[in-house]
């Protein structure tokens, strides 16, 4: 099985573009359809349920509304008013007058379908229905009757294959201070279908209930019925059913009344289930593309590494056609560094041989070198000799001087010497130049011993010193003074070095020690101090106080044992 450590970058490729396409595609989708279905379940649901049961509400109130018209006539009609409290008459008179405003009462509310009236001597008078079969008037019922608002009975009468709700009140004339008895209207279910009335294939219950008991319901069964709502069904999260309760608030109703929504989930996520199954398909045209385009993507790319592979397995000095010319991408600058690398190598390998050469060439040299100083020493020696001979005791001092100078200036190749053989090398150039110029210059030294042991690169002073005889003292005959001088300041050694000579001749401080007009051997100096201990140290050219040149070298405390003190 292969590990993402080996598996082909073709494949890791087309992995990695196809995974980019699809991981953020797909939490899209998942997060619009989760976003969805909360959104309907958290807003449109409560908002749904609250439109209809507001609608069942006003629809309500309009039945209320209407009731009390009926109400104010039976108890405004002189005429029935009149009759009921006609003790002449008797019950069957009074019946057959009754029956004219009553009928005319029913013709024009249209929800009352029949109306039990109970007289003061506690006479039933009915009308609307054939009394012998029309159940009596619950006792129990109409002692709960209150003349101020109307009362639900929460059991429906069922009669002719139809139920009838009871709606009571008493009668109460306030103008005369009458009781007129009570009034029993039964609505038709057929007149209060509209209040709760929803399409069936939305599977959704919108009834009303009091006390516990149904009294509107879409299934007629359940009037009448007590009201059993499980609430574990309601309240676990994600259910398939969403519960409401709203009470019925109107001020002309004595008992509660409440309308109970319940909502089928699933009817409500039928149309999400068909966009989500709309979604999966376009998931899998997604699938397709993105994986069509993956494909193109990581050939295109495997192409141009395949070619840059090619062209660094195969390597040739002698290959120089470029991979590419001008780069568009990020592989294309891959194959412009490679082409860059390539020509670098080829330099190196042009610079290496050449190297060779020159080491080659140096081996001569070095070898040539050892040679010649011995020849030199022993010609020196053997003309030494000859002075001695001849009693030329000066020119013998002069030789044994300038062969004392060669060997401290060469000192066996080495680079790095002491600072006491720096200035033995100095005092056998300055003996020389003593007997050059006899009367030209005296020397002042100033020398700390503790800096002795001190290493440094050699040949460091006596070019400066040099530099004073040749350039300083060039128009003088006698007179001239050098003062070589050293200190330690810090962890550093500083070597001065004055003449009363003719100065920097318009040098400007250190412009001689840093550039060429100083000459080569100070320019030199200064490059090889620097190289040596780093660009806070190396040489530096200033007019002397007291007339002339003052130089001044800074070199690292450095002992032979590496140590700094």
């Amino acid at each position: 099985m292969k590990t993402p450590s080996n598996i082909k970058i073709r494949w890791f490729l087309l992995l990695f573009l196809f995974l980019s396409i699809m991981i953020p595609s797909s939490l899209a989708m998942l997060s619009i359809h989760s976003f969805t279905r909360r959104t309907i379940r958290e807003e449109y649901t409560d908002s749904y349920m609250e439109s209809i049961s507001a609608e069942i509400e006003n629809n309500f109130s309009l039945l209320i509304f209407q009731l009390n018209l009926t109400y104010l006539q039976l108890i405004t009609n002189q005429a029935y008013k009149s009759l009921i409290l006609d003790t002449s008459l008797s019950g069957e008179e009074r019946y057959a007058e009754l029956a004219s405003a009553m009928d005319a009462i029913l013709t024009q509310t249209g929800i009352t379908a029949i109306i039990d009236y109970l007289g003061p001597d506690g006479e039933l008078y009915r009308f609307g229905a054939d009394p012998s079969d029309f159940p009596a008037p619950d006792a129990q019922f109409a002692d709960t009757l209150g003349h101020v608002r109307f009362t639900f009975s929460p059991r429906p009468v069922y009669y002719q294959s139809r139920n009838y709700f009871a709606v009571g009140r008493k009668l109460y004339n306030y103008t005369s201070n009458m009781d007129l008895g009570y009034a029993v209207l039964y609505l038709d279910e057929n007149n209060l279908s509209s209040l709760y009335a929803v399409s069936s294939d939305e599977q959704s219950l919108f009834f009303i209930s009091s006390d516990g008991m149904v009294l509107f319901h879409p299934d007629e069964t359940y009037i009448g019925a007590r009201l059993y709502l499980p609430g574990e069904l309601f309240s676990m999260p994600g259910g398939n059913w969403t519960y409401m309760q709203r009470e019925l608030k109107d001020a002309s109703i004595q008992n509660p009344l409440t309308i109970t929504c319940i909502l089928s989930n699933e009817t409500l996520f039928r149309r999400m289930d068909r966009m989500l199954v709309l979604l999966f398909v376009s998931y899998g045209l997604i699938l397709v593309i993105a994986f069509g385009i993956s494909t193109l993507l990581s050939s295109r790319l495997i192409r141009h590494l395949s070619r840059l592979r090619s062209r660094m397995e195969h390597f040739s000095l002698e290959d120089r056609t470029p991979l590419t010319q001008s780069p568009a991408n990020e592989i294309s600058s891959l194959e412009a560094s490679f082409d860059k690398m390539s020509g670098e190598i080829r330099r190196l390998v042009a610079d290496i041989e050449q190297a060779k050469d020159q080491e080659h060439q140096a081996q001569l040299s070095a070898l040539q070198s050892q040679i010649n100083p011995h020849f030199i020493y022993n010609a020196l020696d053997s003309i030494s000799w000859k002075a001695k001979e001849n009693r030329q005791y000066e020119i013998d001092d002069m030789i044994v001087t300038l062969a004392t100078y060669f060997r401290l200036g060469l000192h066996k190749g080495d680079s790095i010497i002491t600072i006491r053989h720096e200035l033995e090398h100095v005092k056998s150039y300055l003996q020389i130049e003593t007997m050059r110029f006899p009367n030209l210059f005296r020397v002042r030294w100033d020398i700390d011993a503790s800096a002795y042991d001190c290493l440094t690169p050699k040949i460091i002073l006596q070019p400066v010193v040099e530099n004073c005889i040749k350039h300083g003292f060039r128009e003088m005959r006698q007179g001239g003074l050098i003062g070589i001088r050293n200190f330690r300041q810090g962890d550093d050694i500083v070597f001065e070095i004055s003449d009363n000579g003719r100065g920097l001749s318009g040098e400007k401080d250190s412009d001689a020690a840093s550039s060429k007009t100083g000459g080569y051997g100070l320019y030199n100096i200064n490059e090889r101090l620097t190289r040596h201990f780093g660009a806070d140290y190396g040489l530096r050219i200033t007019d002397n106080p007291g007339g002339g040149t003052l130089v001044v070298l800074r070199i690292k405390y450095r002992r032979e044992d590496n140590s700094v003190r």
